[in-house]
């Protein structure tokens, strides 16, 4: 009895974590030589502009949701040492 209870729990729970892409290190490179390139020319980057970005370099980006993006946006840049109220000057 317990048993059927767990599985229905299981199969309900949903999780809203970024879904695993192919070349994630390739995309992380790129996105590191646009920032460093918008640096330099003195563009200021916004979160809309650095998704922008992304679907330019993955069109499969635009079928996962906006907000599951965004967080990994945030992540990412804090995982390099980018903070985006700098980039935005």
């Amino acid at each position: 009895m317990n048993k059927a209870k767990f599985e229905k729990i299981n199969k309900k729970k949903s999780t809203f974590r970024f879904p695993k892409i192919k070349q994630t290190k390739i995309l992380e490179k790129n996105l590191i030589l646009f920032i460093n390139r918008c640096k330099e020319i003195g563009i200021p980057l916004t979160l809309t502009l650095i998704l922008n970005q992304m679907y330019d370099m993955n069109p499969h980006l635009k079928n996962i949701l906006k907000n599951t993006l965004r967080r990994w946006v945030y992540r990412f840049l804090k995982k390099n040492n980018y903070n985006i109220n700098e980039l935005k000057q």
